[in-house]
């Protein structure tokens, strides 16, 4: 859930500006079946649901992002039929393969979701994907879900459309390029990374103990993990000769800002810039957000899965061996 909640956040800001997402092999079925399986609820009142799922291979794409725009259709789909005729209605979910001329990739996935609900006025139609544009009554919608949803489709290098009729229902179709072929398992990589790279030091700043408690019991089986509260006493470490192979650093802080440390980072220990990530739930003055697109150190977005941070450790060490 506060996987998803980030998610969201993040492509609330992608409507003003572009921001990186962690792309991987994607299973659109799985996908599809799990964002059904978050809305059942609200569709067997209303709807039979049907699947007619196709063969088509892969794509390549943000999982979390992908999964909340098919929830975000269903979601409107089921909202557009009215509850007490279940058996009368339809909510049916296909998809294809189809190619496409002169394109590179040349193959596309096609995702449909057809409802038989009331429809949309064709003066509405130009405007479903416009922010805050919705025609549900007050506190049914916020008329975020389906420009997200178009944003993301943007993002994955696809588009989104769609037909509707007054009293005969409404369909979206979601196109995809076909993603390159999977990945290795990251578990064998990992393995090969932990036999060859040692363990790791990191070094977590942040006025939330629970933050470094939690990172500090996931990492500790395969690295030596120090936890601080505050970036002074962080720099007192450094002042020491202590080395890392990665700094996580938060944001906001009471004594020094995460850019303020940045710049006593730079300044002193020019080498361990390359190793700072700093970590944010978003809080953002105006300087902050110039500081952070200014400067090269990654982010982290709270809530971060614990694979992505062991991920990055691997890379740094890496970078050192």
């Amino acid at each position: 859930g506060g996987e998803r909640i980030r998610e969201t956040v993040s492509n609330l800001q992608r409507l003003s500006r572009q921001c990186e997402q962690h792309q991987g092999p994607l299973d659109i079925h799985n996908l599809i079946d799990q964002s059904v399986s978050m809305v059942s609820h609200q569709i067997r009142h209303r709807a039979r649901l049907v699947k007619s799922f196709g063969q088509i291979p892969s794509i390549r794409g943000n999982g979390t992002a992908l999964g909340q725009v098919f929830l975000n259709l269903l979601i409107n789909a089921a909202q557009a039929i009215p509850e007490g005729n279940a058996e009368r209605n339809e909510i049916r979910i296909s998809t294809d393969v189809q190619t496409v001329e002169n394109a590179e990739p040349d193959a596309e996935v096609v995702v449909e979701i057809r409802d038989s609900g009331k429809g949309i006025p064709p003066e509405n139609i130009s405007h479903v994907f416009e922010p805050f544009f919705t025609t549900k009554p007050h506190g049914q919608g916020t008329g975020l879900g389906l420009s997200i949803s178009h944003q993301t489709v943007r993002d994955h290098g696809g588009r989104i459309t769609i037909e509707s009729e007054v009293g005969q229902g409404t369909v979206f179709r979601v196109f995809l390029p076909v993603g390159n072929a999977p990945e290795p398992p990251r578990s064998v990589a990992a393995l090969h990374d932990r036999r060859t790279l040692g363990r790791g030091r990191v070094l977590v700043i942040d006025d939330e103990p629970l933050i470094g408690d939690v990172i500090e019991s996931s990492l500790r089986e395969e690295h030596d993990v120090s936890v601080v509260q505050r970036a002074s006493e962080a720099i007192a470490l450094l002042e020491r000769g202590e080395t890392f192979d990665l700094v996580l650093c938060d944001v906001v802080m009471p004594d020094l800002s995460g850019p303020e440390f940045y710049a006593r980072v730079a300044e002193h220990w020019p080498q361990l810039v390359r190793r700072l990530v700093f970590m944010t739930g978003g809080a953002f003055t105006p300087g902050t957000i110039e500081f952070m697109e200014r400067v090269p150190t990654r982010v982290l977005s709270k809530p971060f899965k614990i694979d992505r941070l062991k991920r990055l450790i691997r890379e740094r060490m890496r970078e050192r061996a």
